[in-house]
């Protein structure tokens, strides 16, 4: 389907301590409103709105927290963390929650150009899920104000207006683990 998903591994062990990010300022990238990265996370939230459900199955169905014939889970409520990496990869954290959507949070010692690359390769396994939905007809997730791209929308649009007045952001999405 993917090599996101053919590559995607649950983390042996504990998560390494450090700071976890879905963006942080580098020499790459040293502001969010034009990064790559922001770009990708805005199609990745575009691609898998209302169908988060079959996207989430998928990836714990790959990572084998649930039953192969499970093909949709609701996210968690809560914030719930999966340790995962993908081959010859540094290990990173995927996120889900209900409020926040599917997300992906790498350390700070993470290349940009890797962590783009590996955004692309999730926003490509994305993409070919809603393509199956379309083709099978399948339903979507339901439309609620609880939806993730409502959290992003608001989320990249208060980073834009204060990175547009002058102040730099200093991460996205900071998941700490001690």
């Amino acid at each position: 389907m993917s090599d996101f998903l053919t590559s995607l591994k649950r983390l042996p062990g504990n998560m390494p301590p450090g700071t976890y990010t879905m963006w942080m300022p580098s020499e790459v990238e040293p502001f969010f409103t034009p990064s790559v990265t922001r770009h990708l996370i805005s199609q990745v939230y575009q691609a898998i709105n209302q169908i988060e459900t079959y996207t989430f199955s998928l990836l714990l169905k790959k990572l084998g927290y649930i039953e192969s014939d499970i093909s949709r889970v609701n996210l968690p409520v809560d914030l719930t963390e999966f340790p995962v990496t993908l081959e010859e990869a540094q290990p990173f954290l995927m996120t889900a929650s209900r409020e926040k959507g599917i997300r992906l949070h790498f350390d700070d010692a993470t290349d940009p150009i890797n962590r783009n690359q590996i955004l692309a390769s999730f926003l490509a396994l994305v993409e070919s899920v809603q393509q199956l939905i379309l083709e099978r007809k399948l339903p979507l997730d339901a439309v609620d104000g609880e939806m993730p791209i409502n959290w992003w929308y608001a989320c990249d649009q208060t980073l834009t207006a204060v990175e547009n007045n002058g102040e730099p952001i200093k991460a996205l999405g900071k998941v700490i683990i001690e």
